[in-house]
């Protein structure tokens, strides 16, 4: 059982939104919310579409924040300003939880672990977290302040504001060329990328959720880019867990207006379609 120290996490401000007083859009996001295909695809929306060839999205909004600093002066007049259209593309509570906790246990980067390290008394970076242990982690931090991977979607400017467009990552495509419908705009095919590759499995959900980072890559191995491999996120999802994450995410399920039914696995059901599409 690891041991977690208090107050040890910062406090960090809602992420700041991508404001284009052209095309009179704000996009609201959030990480592991389908955030960086909904940042391309406003830079596209935007006209940046030959600036961003081999340029990441990070790097894309601090250039976007410095060259619009203008627009960021006064947000909450946007905000109220009915002729701008505003966006927040949003995930079900269940999935995005199960996506923060892969990434932590093995990314490239390997901020997202060190951001929970923070709070533990005797981190170790081989074995890292089980899932249970990461909900224990979740429990003992303020989500409305926490780090973007995990924080509550809702923990945004947005939620106050009248006249809110939803776009869920489910059904993200549709979504956006609906926005782009009112914007008189060109619907902007969309590229998503997981930072996982998923693969599917015989092992019981008890087990899984008692897996520590060893425990995935000898079950699961690695992928091209030396990425462990996961199962679909399913798997993690429990009687037990699922009870501890719709109340940990409350507020999210609640403003999201999202039911605590288990969503059915993106790729699988996108494998299941093309089937049935090839046999009929």
């Amino acid at each position: 059982m690891v041991m977690l120290l208090p107050n040890s996490q910062p406090i960090h401000r809602p992420p700041r939104p991508l404001v284009d007083p052209d095309s009179r859009l704000i996009l609201f996001w959030m990480h592991r919310c389908g955030s960086t295909t909904a940042q391309r695809w406003f830079f596209e929306i935007a006209g940046w579409g030959d600036r961003m060839r081999g340029v990441g999205t990070g790097e894309l909004a601090s250039l976007w924040y410095r060259e619009h600093a203008q627009a960021y002066e006064n947000l909450a007049a946007h905000y109220r300003d009915p002729s701008f259209l505003k966006v927040a593309v949003v995930r079900h509570p269940l999935s995005r939880a199960v996506s923060s906790f892969t990434v932590m246990t093995d990314t490239k980067s390997g901020l997202q672990w060190r951001a929970v390290a923070a709070s533990l008394a005797a981190p170790d970076d081989e074995r890292r977290l089980t899932f249970l242990e990461f909900l224990d982690f979740l429990e003992a931090i303020d989500l409305t302040t926490a780090n973007y991977h995990w924080r509550l979607q809702s923990a945004q400017d947005w939620p106050e504001l009248s006249g809110m467009q939803l776009v869920r990552l489910e059904s993200i495509q549709s979504g956006l060329n609906e926005v782009c419908r009112k914007l008189g705009k060109r619907p902007v095919p969309l590229k998503i990328n997981s930072a996982q590759t998923k693969r599917a499995t015989g092992i019981a959900k008890q087990e899984i959720v008692n897996f520590t980072r060893a425990d995935f890559a000898r079950a699961f191995g690695h992928d091209r880019r030396g990425i462990v491999r996961f199962p679909p996120y399913t798997k993690f999802l429990t009687t037990e867990t699922v009870s501890r994450l719709t109340k940990l995410y409350e507020r999210d399920f609640a403003v999201l207006k999202y039911g605590p039914k288990i969503p059915p696995d993106r790729a699988r059901w996108t494998l299941q379609s093309l089937k049935r599409r090839l046999i009929g």
